[in-house]
């Protein structure tokens, strides 16, 4: 398969000649060019240099299945910051695929597959998008592709695109791909700084055993160890529930929901940060967290009720309120989904029910 040599900065594929590259109008057109992941045969692959990773929880897109990997320049060095963030070198590639699930003509929901490290078997599914997070000397930057109806590659549109689908035991939907702008609205996770910032790649989301090449690994110290990030050792922080374990406490499991969907825009630095609402992992302020708090402004995103979190009274809180909304004025995460998470939603609920006090 012929593909680009493409270099940003120290960018490199094996036999290449760099190309430097500072514009996003030079960015590949074609998925393949990237030489991250390309169709051969009845296969998605994957460069063997890059790591397939899944996350504790992943975040809810429409019930679509994904497959996320992440590569690094040869040679090249990162770190892993204090808190658990994994700090790439310049020339990282992120990808992450979106699917659904297909039986025959149809597309069907079916559950998530954690623990594979391969891409899928293209008889039984169905490619719509591949978003690419590219680390540059300026920052992240974010490219979305789409695939085309053969599902034989995808193509750079950074208008984004509106895929009208009806899945079995879903019904029908317009699943919506985030154009060029939009995906900065999630991934700026630091408004005063201003720039992109992988969401998922945190020890936090990432602490878990995965399989590689037939061996049950921690994920977190292989991709460290395999993508000579040092100081992964030193670093501190919290684990976050693995979805679906219900070994895990309901405060766990729903606080760890709460962070990888809501979590990137409501923290301190986030760009939710004037509503004083915080839903990461870390945050231990009942009242940030919205416990008894009034919301900033009314508005039809309170749906009536009056607190963040209402203790025991889950569906007269406006955080599950909006969870369950599909109203663009009232859900949340604003961007997305169009569907309701159904999951989710009771998790929530549940957790808020089993809060002990009240708001009086």
């Amino acid at each position: 398969m012929k593909r680009l040599c493409l270099i940003l900065v120290s960018l490199a594929l094996a036999g290449c000649e760099p190309k430097q590259l500072n514009d996003k109008n030079e960015y590949p057109a074609l998925l393949s060019d990237w030489g991250q992941i390309w169709v051969k045969g009845n296969r998605l692959s994957v460069n063997p240099e890059a790591s397939v990773y899944n996350l504790n929880t992943p975040l809810f897109t429409d019930y679509a299945h994904k497959l996320r990997t992440v590569w690094t320049p040869a040679g090249a060095t990162g770190s892993v910051n204090s808190d658990g963030a994994l700090n790439l070198p310049v020339g990282s590639v992120v990808t992450k695929t979106f699917y659904y699930r297909r039986q025959e003509d149809r597309l069907v929901h079916a559950a998530s597959e954690f623990g594979k490290a391969q891409g899928p078997d293209l008889s039984q599914v169905r490619l719509l998008e591949t978003r690419v997070l590219v680390l540059t000397a300026s920052g992240w930057q974010g490219l979305p592709y789409l695939w085309n109806e053969e599902q034989t590659n995808a193509s750079l549109d950074i208008t984004g695109g509106v895929i009208p689908l009806e899945v079995v035991g879903l019904g029908r939907f317009n699943y919506i791909v985030p154009d060029f702008n939009q995906c900065q609205g999630c991934h700026v996770v630091n408004v005063a700084a201003g720039a992109m910032q992988p969401i998922g790649l945190t020890a936090k989301h990432l602490h878990k055993m995965m399989q590689y090449s037939g061996s049950e690994i921690n994920q977190f110290e292989y991709l460290a160890q395999k993508h000579r990030l040092t100081n992964y050792e030193t670093a501190e922080y919290q684990i976050s529930a693995v979805w679906g374990d219900e070994s895990a406490s309901l405060e766990s499991a729903a606080r760890s929901y709460l962070d990888i969907n809501c979590g990137h825009c409501h923290s301190r630095t986030g760009p939710a940060d004037t509503s004083a609402m915080f839903l990461t992992l870390e945050e231990n302020n009942a009242i940030h967290l919205g416990v008894c708090k009034p919301p900033v402004a009314a508005g039809q995103g309170t749906g009536g009720y009056l607190f963040g979190i209402d203790p025991g009274r889950g569906k007269q809180s406006i955080l599950t309120f909006r969870v369950q909304s599909d109203d663009p004025g009232a859900m949340m995460p604003e961007l997305g989904r169009a569907l309701v998470h159904n999951e989710g939603v009771a998790l929530i609920t549940a957790w808020i029910d089993d809060m002990a006090g009240n708001c009086g």
